[in-house]
């Protein structure tokens, strides 16, 4: 009877001490926020996450959603995440050869057969009978930003195809949202803006577009400012600085 008594005693002390070591553990998960995009792209994180491997990691993920990929080295550059999981870009290059952040790692690799990018075809060009990548010369293609991977994939599937890249218009409506009120005749407009600027001596010229003129016009101003800081930095800028 004194055995069985002891015996309990040690086993409610041990498991007083497992609780103790698994809150303890808990406790120490380190709060790490995640920036990226909604896109199946990064569906590893979650499952991931819903797989226990962050935890088993001692990380407690917090993810930041944002409405264009190009917002997400900035995020990571200003601090708002520590992390960042997006595709490569001129933009993300640009602030990795300023040391402003690092690649650490890869999230996705392409496998013949695993689709990762849509072309959607507005109701208006599907009408007017484009219903193959052959027939993209002349069209307008909805892209989130000029240099991002869906710019590069969607010039690659031309090329492929034969549609010289001139013959095609690539609008850099800076969000997912704005790309799918484009395409799908949105009630909200879409207001494009071009400005040149002369900075030391040099035209640059820039783009924006937005469902706010005044946003479209700053969005412009400031990809023209970041193509005189670019072409400073030695980088090739096209001709006018787009």
């Amino acid at each position: 009877m004194t055995r069985k008594k002891a015996g309990s005693a040690s086993q409610r002390v041990f498991a007083a001490l497992a609780a103790l070591l698994f809150a303890t553990t808990a406790a120490r998960a380190e709060a790490v926020k995640i920036g990226g995009v909604k896109t199946s792209a990064a569906g590893a994180l979650y499952i991931a996450t819903e797989k226990g491997y962050f935890a088993a990691a001692g990380i407690e993920p917090q993810f930041i959603d944002f409405d264009s990929p190009g917002a997400v080295p900035v995020a990571v550059v200003s601090g708002a995440v520590d992390i960042g999981a997006t595709g490569v870009s001129a933009g993300l290059y640009s602030l990795a050869a300023q040391g402003a952040l690092k690649i650490i790692a890869g999230q996705a690799h392409e496998t013949k057969g695993y689709q990762v990018n849509a072309f959607i075809v507005s109701n208006a060009a599907s009408a007017a009978g484009l219903a193959r990548f052959d027939q993209l010369a002349g069209h307008s293609v909805a892209i989130s930003q000029i240099g991002s991977p869906v710019h590069y994939a969607a010039s690659q599937v031309a090329l492929k195809h034969g549609v010289a890249l001139a013959s095609l218009r690539f609008l850099p409506l800076q969000s997912n949202p704005n790309i799918v009120s484009a395409v799908t005749g949105g009630t909200d407009a879409l207001g494009e803006a071009r400005v040149v600027c002369e900075i030391d001596g040099r035209n640059y010229s820039g783009q924006g577009v937005s469902t706010d003129v005044l946003e479209a016009t700053a969005v412009a101003y400031l990809r023209a400012v970041d193509a005189s800081r670019r072409a400073g930095y030695g980088e090739r800028v096209m001709a006018g600085g787009v």
